[in-house]
């Protein structure tokens, strides 16, 4: 039996902002292209989220 309908869900994740801001176009691209390979339709939606966490080693952290 094939489902009608699939949804999968992840994390995308880059430490670069400007890799980050093309990645749900690229994602997209794939998942499109993909889709259309076997004969069916993608849909994607890419919530924006946080950036990442960058630690300074500079900071003190014995100070806290």
């Amino acid at each position: 039996m094939i489902p009608d309908e699939v949804t999968l869900t992840g994390t995308l994740r880059t430490f670069d902002a400007d890799l980050r801001a093309s990645m749900p176009e690229r994602l997209a691209r794939i998942a499109t292209g993909v889709a259309g390979a076997l004969g069916c339709r993608a849909e994607v939606e890419v919530r924006p989220g946080n950036p990442p966490v960058v630690v300074d080693e500079t900071a003190d952290l014995d100070r806290a």
